[in-house]
């Protein structure tokens, strides 16, 4: 009974000393730069019914696997020239990108997308901290294209 309990913790050990000598796997490398400009058009109705085209713009700088920027919002005015910033990580072809834009109490933004082709295809969260917020969280399909301008 002795020598089972001697095993089980001489097993542990073995374990958790081979667990410990292993390096963590390094972040896979970019599968692209994604610097430049991004570009999706969405339709959106109003109230009325009548709809128009919201168009989400990011203009991103890499640098490794970090991301740096601006957004903005063709149907938003967040500040006078109507952009706020943008920070996110590319990890292989899976991105993440969060912003914060003060506007309407504040919005809390969040892409999480996959580059490939020239597109960052994914889905766009957005949580809002104004008084009205069940009117405004959500959640998008997104599909940005590299704009060449």
């Amino acid at each position: 009974m002795k020598w089972k309990r001697i095993v089980s913790l001489a097993l542990v050990w073995i374990t958790v000393g081979a667990m410990a000598q292993r390096p963590p796997a390094p972040d896979p490398p970019p599968a692209g730069d994604l610097s430049g400009k991004w570009v999706f058009n969405r339709v959106v109705a109003g109230r009325s019914g009548t709809t128009r085209t919201q168009v989400l713009t990011l203009t991103l700088k890499q640098d490794g696997n970090k991301l740096s920027g601006e957004a903005s919002y063709t149907t938003l005015n967040v500040q006078q020239d109507g952009t706020f910033p943008v920070h996110g990580w590319i990890e292989g072809d899976q991105v993440g990108i969060s912003a914060w834009a003060d506007w309407q109490g504040g919005e809390s933004i969040s892409i999480r997308a996959t580059y490939k082709d020239d597109h960052l295809v994914g889905t766009k969260k957005a949580v809002h901290d104004a008084p009205h917020k069940w009117n405004l969280d959500g959640s998008i399909d997104v599909d940005y294209v590299r704009s060449p301008n």
